[in-house]
Formats: structure tokens, C-alpha cells, sequence
């Protein structure tokens, strides 16, 4: 026997994948404590999680391999530091152009819902403390640092009112200018570049622009299109007050921007100043700011943040370049996204059987009612005891807005361990937004208790110690937390929180102040010592503590998982190991006894007295058992346990299961696996969809494997062509529509009509008239037939299915890492793949002797090439005249290389298809995005932001959240049709240009 976790269980622990795991050893960046010399089987250490983490971060930054080793390699901090400051700088300066353009975009293209609230303002001659000089318009943004510096040295008089700037029409038309920043102040000084600047008096057209500045060019465009509108002409510079900035508040909703554009009368209108035409009612209060000394507020590191004031203004292409009215046209060759059916279970309540969860992390039950988080789909929900599921929070859009408002119009991002107060209020971990928040027990508003001030997402709470652990004693809202994953509530109404990545137990008292209860914090990737049994908690060494338990008597069980242990803290403070069990989650059972799901498939309840018990599983990795006895049954990786009053019991599996345990010992799951999703044909208003493959017919419409059948959807109408929707495989020589499949993956529809369908271990065949036949395979699950009829052939875990111009069928041998082809004769033989995963990647040579890992996907292009989605190898490869060789992909499961070759790029292939010009779309599910491969092949993103979810349609598609894409065809339009996995929606991009 050897120590340690097994490769599936550090994937589990890690949130990574086997592939990626593999990687990191071959590569040399993680190596298994130990592996079997007879088997090859990999096992991992729990003290490896921290650094297997670090790893894959600094790969998703893109940090070279040679760097990455480095880094693990070296103690020193700021040498460490150093190697990876330059990465990250880089990424900064993209994400923040990234994110300035979609906020403009989406502005852009959608209808205005808010009047512009457009006010003509006299403004007096007076005169300010400026400093002026003509600027490039690229170096404005350093001078503008410099020049407010230079202002708030000089000035020792108390300021009048806000700062402001004022920026010449050539800066924008001839990329040079005069700019002038300036503080109102009664007795302006002279003092190096400090000077007092008059200003005459003018007429504007003012509007306050709400927020960063990453929009702030749409608020000029709407400002110029109003001004023509309304017979109004520019005449000046443009004018900017900073009302409300980082020197007021570090919250970036709060900001407030005045944008005053000079303008003269062409024309009496009838336009009373503070009124807008059309609006009705007072007109807006007069936004000038009062007289408050504004504070210099600094960055994170220390900088002044000044030049975020202007950045917005300067990104847009020349200010006067936007009188025009902004049109609602999409831009020019960007997509948009839309849903073509599937309504991602946006309907409840509903039956649980019908739900398909995505990785449910936590889960606690009162009374028959179950709260679980449905995590990566970003919801909160309640089962009752008949399995009706409703929603509690959530819009399945991954982020954060919402508190104060109604919990189920709020946005949640990896939502974790819930938890009820005695009330039946609900409180979890909002992992990824770094809070902690709670629905009130009527459901009526959500709230953020805890958290928010280290999030990286913007938040509506001030203050906090600005990233990770801050905040200890003071108000919860104001703390930092870093990775929160589960919480408890005591009788008293204590919240404690397991903050992950801060390695700490925290503490929010009923009054909203926070404290350290257990963990001293600094265990990490580089320190990962345990320490502390006997001691004080708080002196204690935790290593990323995912759950969290609290006695009637106030004792804290922690799970302390990167420890690999139970850790338990008295009343009054002392903490000691109370078990060795590897648990990933812990709970009580209505007596006081211990609950704990272990990292081998099991659930254990450990006694106050006496020894441990197993209660459920087998420790099988696999589902399986309902009807039967718990102890008998497969519980696949449980994330979550708790057991009711009266004795049944929940388990949250990362499966995306929910099992019940009933009194009587005999499990089921109640949700979870949509295994009975409804057979509804008719309108798509209100259809679920379960989307594994798509072909489209020459007459325009769009046929899909849906779990257990083939639909076909036509004028907007679903229509099934086979297929019962019950698993099984019955019904080969009869009618399809009363076949039975075990699911179907790949189809493809023939020049004649006939269907092909990946099923499992066969293919079968609908033919026009409507029939079904087995066309390969025996069913049984094996390596054998090439050379002979395919009908006598085996097959393991068919993928995707193509045919090419001479009527060849080709198929994806998955678990036989192979790719085969069946010729018109229905001869079988195997094109592609030596069958050794393990074997030499063989690029440049014959693609039979050539390594394929897992192959999911296939294709043929227009020359007849073959394209092989090889996911397990991290690549799109290609095989033409025998010859295998890489076309997209460097290996690394990470997202990366827009711009350059696709060889050189990050990605995961799970799809891909053509369109009439050879351009190529790649589903690159694991990062959540759609890629295209243009015909000399430089890649680029067309859709998806890297975030699960799903944010609506009509939007900018590179704007719009997937949930784990799956499927994809291109129309003869060049529109991309694809199945959005887990969203439970078959959607459409529609180029524009």
C-alpha cells in the first residue's frame, strides 16, 4: 500500500484536472509523493495541495514554465516577488483594457433604460490655482499625475470646491493639446509650475457620469448626441469635476464625475435648465460639490490615483468625434449572443430529479428542508421534503451585486457552505467575491455580513485592510477574507467563517465585529508546518480550512484540510487534533456525534464516545446504490453532509449529486443529474435542454443529442426524431422515436437524411424513413474488429462522429485513444492513435504511431484533412496523407495566446467547426470561451469571459458568461450555433459584418 491520496483525489482536492496533474509531473513542476512501480498509479500528500495550486495560478498568468520552477524553487520572497511582478503588470494593463472596452460596449449596445439627465449651467468668472501646458495626448496621463502632485504640495488654503480639468478640442483632433488641472481655492499661490489661471465664464451642458471611468466615453457620446439634438453648438473646451474620486472613497460605484461640454444658443428652445427634454417632474438638484477638504487617497501600492480620473476619457477615440447620436448597430464583425432554446432552469420551483447542479459544495437541513449551494452554477437553493426545488439567491450570472435588494436578482460568484441561524435566516460563503452573506429568513433582502473589502470584485462596501486578512476587530463588512468556504452559527448567533486562504477561523459577532478564533495565518505553499495542538487556537497553524462545525457548548470543529485532519477548539480556546480523517467538509448530528465527509468516498460519524462509524459509501468514486443501503452505495467525492431532527441525512457530491439518506438506511438522490429532464415537444418557451452534440440540416434546421434523445428544431418548434428520453438500448430495427440510447454524444447528418448517433459503445443509424439500426459496434465495451465489419467491432466510449465527400464515417474511439474510420462497405480500421496515451506525441510522423489522449471530438476540413480534438494531450491536431502534426494548442491547459499562433496558444479543445472560409471556431470549454482560428492561423477569443454562468443575451458575446460549452456548428450564414453545456441552452452568436 502506498501513503497518500490517489491522482483523482489530489484532482478533486486541487480543483484541477488529472490531465493537468499529469503535466505537472512530466513537466517536472510537481511530482507524486510516491508512485507504484507495478501500477504506475500516482499518490499525492495533502501538504502538496498549496503548491499544486500556486502552480496552476501562475500558469493561468502565464508565467513560463522555467519561471514557474523558479519560483517554487527559491525561498527568497522578493526574489520570488520579482520573477513574477513583470507577469503580472502585464496581465494588469490587459485585464484593465479589456474591462474598460466591455463596459463600453455593453453601454453601447444596449437601449438606453435611464434618462440623461442633461442640465444648462451659467457658470461665473473666477479664478483657480492651475497648472497649464500642452500635453501629447499620450503622455497625458503621466503629466496629469505629476500636475495634481505639484497642485496639493502648493495649495495650504483650504480648497473651495472639487478639482477639475479642462482639455483642449486639439488634444483629440491633432493628438496634441492644452491641459489644464486646477483646485479652487480663495488666494491661488505662485509657485513653480503653480499659478493662478482665470477662467471666464461660460454656459455648459452638464452631466454627471455615475462610477469608473471605464465607460466614460458613452457618457460623452450621449452628452454630444443630446447636444446636437437640442440646437446646441460646442464652443471650448471641455470641462471635467471631479466631484466624488478615489480621494473621497476607494469605492468605485461611488465616484462621480461632471462633464460640462461649452455650448451657445443657435436657437430659443424650450429646454428650462435641469430639465431634460421628455422628463417630467423637478429637475436634478444642483450637483456642485460643497467645500470638504478632499483627502489624497493612494492605490494598493502606495501610488496616488490621480490619472484613473481622465483614463476613461482619454481611451475613447477624439471627444468631438461622438456629437453624432450613438447608434444602436452592433459593431462590425462582433458577435452577439443569444438562446435558441433552454431556459438553464431559470424557472422554480421544480422537480429536483430534472436539475442538473454543477459541483453543489455544502448543504444543511431543518425540518424536511434542505439549503444547498449549487456552486458553480452561482444559486443558493431549498429542497423540500416532496423534492420540489426552489431558489433563494442567486441569478446564476457568477459576480457580485445585490445586497440590500431582492436575493434571488442578486449575483453570487462560487457560493459555498451554507448555513441557519435559529431564525432559518441563510448564510454562505460567497467564495470568489470574498464575503460572507445572508438571506433573511423571509427571504426578502440579501446582505453582506462579513467581507467584501479584499474582493476582486468592485464592491459597495468601504474600507477593510485592502486584500486577504485584515479587519480583526472591527466591523465584519470592513474585513478582508481571502477564499471563504464554509460557515456555522452558534445558538447565540455567532457566525463563524472558515477563511480558506487566510488559514483562520473567523468570528462575526451578533454586533458585526470580527475576530480570530483559530489560525495564526502564514501556512501556505512555502510554509506549510503543523503546529499548535495544546496551545492557544489563534497560535495554531491551519492550512486552508474548507469547513467549519460549532457545538451547542460553543466547540469549533475545523476542518483542517490541507493538514489533513479534524482539529477541535474548546470553549475556551485551546485547540487539539481530534482525528486523522482527511475530511473536506464537518458537521453535527442532532446528538452532538461528529459528521464528516472523507476524501474517500465515505461518510463518517465519529462519537463523542466510542469509535468511528462509516454511514455511507463504499468508497467508490462512482454514484451508485440508490434504493439500496447507504453503506453499500457509491457517494462520488461528497463536498457536504448534515442530518435532520429526525435522523435522514444530505450529502452534496462534486458530481453535481444530491443524496438522501432516510431513516431506515436506504440512500436516493433527490436532485441532482437531470436524470428526468421532461420530453417536451412544441414551442422552445420553457424547454430545458441538455445540448451533447449538434448537426445542421440543409433546410436550416438544427438537430441535437439532448440526454436521451435526437430533437430537431425547426421555426422555433422542437420535434423529437429519436429517442423515448428513458435510458437504455433497446428499440434497433423499429421506429427511433421508441429506441431507447444510453447517451448520445456525436451526430452527423448525411447527404440522404440518415442520422449517424455516437451512443455509447455503438453507432446507430435513423435512416429516412424513420427507422433505427445498430450501424458499428456489439456494445460491448473493447479493442477489436479493424479490418472486419464494423457491426462486429468494439468500442470504448464513442466521442464525436464526421463524415467525409466519399462517404467515410469517422468516430472517436475515446477511451481507446484512437481515432477509426468505417468506409462506405462498413469496413472498420483505425487512422489515427497508437492506443498508448503514454506514449510519444508523434507530431511530424504517422499519425498511427502518434500518442492520443482521450480524443473527444473529430472533423474533416475542405481539403478532406482530418481535425482530432485531443483533449487529454491539450491540443487540436491534424492529419493529412497519414501525417500527424499540432494546429492549435502549446500543451497547457491555460487560456492565453490571443493574437499569435494557435500552436503557441493555451486552450482546451473540447469542439471545434468550420465555417464557409475555412475560419475556425474551437471550443475552449474548460476556460469558458469560444476561440477562432483564422486560415493562417492566429487565434483570437469571439466569446466568453472565463467566468461560469450566464448574464443574458442580446449582449456583446465576448461579454457573455458559458458554462461549460460543449458542442458547435457553424451555418452557412457564418452564425456559430453551440450547446452551452451545463447552462442547459442551445445559443447562437450572429456576426455583424
Amino acid at each position: 500500500m502506498f501513503g497518500g491520496v490517489t491522482i483523482g483525489e489530489f484532482a478533486r482536492l486541487t480543483h484541477l484536472s488529472v490531465r493537468t496533474l499529469r503535466r505537472y509531473h512530466e513537466s517536472g513542476l510537481l511530482a507524486p509523493a510516491t508512485v507504484d512501480p507495478d501500477s504506475g498509479y500516482r499518490y499525492y500528500t495533502a501538504d502538496q495541495i498549496p503548491t499544486a495550486q500556486v502552480i496552476h495560478q501562475l500558469r493561468e498568468l502565464d508565467v513560463p514554465l522555467a519561471d514557474v520552477a523558479k519560483i517554487l524553487a527559491t525561498e527568497d520572497a522578493e526574489e520570488r516577488a520579482g520573477l513574477a511582478g513583470e507577469h503580472l503588470r502585464r496581465l494588469e494593463a490587459e485585464l484593465a483594457r479589456t474591462r474598460a472596452a466591455v463596459l463600453s460596449l455593453r453601454r453601447l449596445l444596449r437601449p438606453h433604460d435611464d434618462t440623461l439627465r442633461v442640465e444648462l449651467r451659467k457658470i461665473a468668472a473666477r479664478t483657480v490655482a492651475g497648472i497649464e501646458d500642452v500635453v501629447a495626448q499620450d503622455d497625458v496621463l503621466s503629466w496629469y499625475d505629476e500636475a495634481m502632485a505639484e497642485l496639493d504640495a502648493a495649495i495650504e488654503s483650504r480648497p473651495l470646491g472639487p478639482p477639475g480639468g479642462r482639455y483642449a478640442n486639439e488634444l483629440f483632433t491633432d493628438g496634441r493639446g492644452t491641459v489644464l488641472v486646477y483646485r479652487p481655492v480663495a488666494d491661488p499661490p505662485v509657485r513653480g509650475r503653480v499659478h493662478p489661471v482665470h477662467l471666464p465664464p461660460s454656459e455648459l451642458a452638464v452631466v454627471v457620469h455615475p462610477g469608473p471611468h471605464d465607460d466614460i466615453g458613452v457618457t460623452y457620446g450621449r452628452l454630444g448626441a443630446w447636444v446636437v439634438d437640442h440646437a446646441l453648438a460646442v464652443d471650448g473646451p471641455v470641462h471635467e469635476t471631479y466631484l466624488v474620486g478615489p480621494r473621497d472613497t476607494p469605492d468605485p460605484a461611488a465616484w462621480r464625475t461632471e462633464i460640462g461640454w461649452p455650448v451657445f444658443r443657435l436657437a430659443v428652445t424650450d429646454v428650462m435648465p435641469g430639465k431634460n427634454p421628455g422628463q417630467t417632474g423637478n429637475p436634478p438638484p444642483d450637483t456642485r460639490s460643497g467645500t470638504g477638504q478632499p483627502r489624497r487617497q493612494h492605490n494598493r501600492r502606495g501610488e496616488p490615483m490621480r490619472s484613473r480620473w481622465i483614463a476613461g476619457a482619454l481611451a475613447t477615440v477624439g471627444l468631438l468625434t461622438v456629437l453624432a447620436p450613438v447608434a444602436q448597430a452592433r459593431p462590425s464583425g462582433l458577435g452577439i449572443v443569444t438562446t435558441l432554446a433552454g431556459d438553464g432552469y431559470a424557472r422554480y420551483p421544480r422537480p429536483g430529479v430534472t436539475m442538473k447542479l454543477l459541483n453543489p459544495e455544502g448543504v444543511v437541513v431543518r425540518n424536511g428542508s434542505a439549503v444547498v449551494a449549487d456552486t458553480f452554477n452561482h444559486r443558493i437553493l431549498r429542497m423540500s421534503s416532496t423534492g420540489q426545488v426552489d431558489l433563494v439567491a442567486g441569478t446564476g450570472d457568477g459576480g457580485f451585486s445585490g445586497d440590500g435588494g431582492d436575493p434571488q436578482a442578486a449575483r453570487l460568484n462560487v457560493p459555498m457552505g451554507p448555513a441557519l441561524d435559529a431564525s432559518g435566516a441563510v448564510y454562505f460563503a460567497d467564495r470568489d467575491n470574498n464575503r460572507v452573506r445572508k438571506v433573511a429568513a423571509d427571504g426578502s433582502i440579501v446582505t453582506t455580513i462579513a467581507g467584501g473589502a479584499g474582493g476582486s470584485i468592485v464592491t459597495t462596501i468601504a474600507g477593510g485592510a485592502g486584500g486577504g486578512f485584515g479587519g480583526d476587530g472591527g466591523p465584519a463588512t470592513a474585513a478582508g477574507l481571502a477564499s471563504p468556504n464554509g460557515v456555522a452559527v452558534d445558538q447565540a448567533g455567532n457566525v463563524f467563517i472558515a477563511d480558506t486562504f487566510d488559514n483562520r477561523i473567523r468570528k462575526v459577532s451578533p454586533q458585526g465585529v470580527i475576530s480570530t478564533v483559530a489560525g495564526s495565518g502564514p501556512t501556505g505553499p512555502f510554509d506549510g508546518a503543523y503546529a499548535g495542538d495544546g496551545g492557544p487556537a489563534t497560535n495554531a497553524r491551519l492550512n486552508q480550512p474548507t469547513s467549519v462545525a460549532v457545538a451547542g457548548d460553543s466547540t469549533l470543529y475545523i476542518a483542517d484540510t490541507g493538514h489533513g485532519r479534524i482539529r477541535r477548539v474548546t470553549p475556551a480556546g485551546v485547540i487539539t487534533t481530534y482525528s486523522t480523517v482527511a475530511a473536506g467538509a464537518v458537521s453535527l448530528d442532532p446528538s452532538g456525534n461528529l459528521l464528516t465527509a472523507t476524501r474517500d468516498n465515505q461518510i463518517m460519524r465519529i462519537p463523542l464516545s466510542g469509535p468511528p462509524t462509516f454511514i455511507a459509501g463504499n468508497g467508490s468514486s462512482t454514484s451508485s446504490g440508490d434504493g439500496g443501503p447507504a453503506t453499500a452505495a457509491g457517494v462520488a467525492s461528497p463536498t457536504g453532509v448534515a442530518m435532520d431532527t429526525d435522523g435522514s441525512m444530505f450529502i452534496t457530491q462534486a458530481d453535481s449529486h444530491v443524496r438522501k439518506v432516510a431513516i431506515s438506511g436506504t440512500i436516493s438522490t433527490p436532485a441532482g443529474g437531470g436524470t428526468a429532464i421532461p420530453a417536451v415537444d412544441g414551442p422552445v418557451a420553457g424547454i430545458a435542454v441538455q445540448t451533447t452534440g449538434i448537426a445542421l440540416a440543409p433546410d436550416g434546421a438544427i438537430v441535437i443529442a439532448d440526454h436521451y434523445r435526437i430533437r430537431r428544431l425547426a421555426n422555433g418548434v422542437f420535434s423529437t426524431l429519436a429517442g423515448t428520453g428513458v435510458g437504455g438500448t433497446g428499440g434497433d430495427g423499429g421506429p427511433a422515436t421508441q429506441a431507447q440510447f444510453s447517451g448520445p454524444s456525436g451526430i452527423v447528418l448525411a447527404p440522404d437524411g440518415s442520422l449517424y448517433v455516437a451512443d455509447a459503445n455503438v453507432i446507430r443509424k435513423v435512416y429516412p424513413d424513420g427507422t433505427i439500426r445498430r450501424y458499428a459496434g456489439t456494445g460491448a465495451y473493447g479493442f477489436s474488429g479493424d479490418g472486419g465489419p464494423a457491426t462486429q467491432a468494439t468500442f470504448r466510449s464513442l466521442g464525436g462522429l464526421a463524415l467525409d465527400g466519399a462517404g467515410n464515417l469517422y468516430v472517436a474511439d475515446t477511451s481507446n485513444e484512437r481515432v477509426r474510420r468505417i468506409n462506405p462497405d462498413g469496413i472498420v480500421t483505425t487512422v489515427a492513435g497508437s492506443g498508448d496515451r503514454s506514449g510519444p506525441l508523434g507530431d511530424g510522423g504517422p499519425a498511427l504511431m502518434a500518442s492520443l489522449y482521450e480524443p473527444d471530438h473529430v472533423g474533416i476540413d475542405a481539403a478532406g484533412a482530418l481535425y482530432i480534438a485531443d483533449p487529454g494531450n491539450v491540443r487540436l491536431r491534424k492529419v493529412a496523407n497519414g501525417t500527424i502534426t499540432t494546429v492549435a494548442g502549446n500543451g497547457q491547459d491555460s487560456y492565453s495566446g490571443d493574437g499569435g499562433p494557435a500552436t503557441a496558444a493555451g486552450l482546451h479543445v473540447s469542439d471545434f467547426a468550420w465555417d464557409a472560409a475555412g475560419v475556425l471556431y474551437v471550443l475552449d470549454s474548460h476556460h469558458q470561451r469560444i476561440r477562432r482560428i483564422t486560415p493562417d492561423g492566429l487565434i483570437s477569443t469571439v466569446a466568453g469571459t472565463g467566468v461560469i454562468g450566464f448574464n443574458g443575451d442580446n449582449q456583446l458575446a465576448t461579454a457573455t458568461q458559458l458554462t461549460f460549452p460543449n458542442s458547435i456548428r457553424v451555418g452557412r450564414d457564418g452564425s456559430v450555433y453551440f450547446g452551452d453545456g451545463y447552462g442547459l441552452r442551445l445559443r447562437k452568436i450572429t456576426f455583424n459584418g
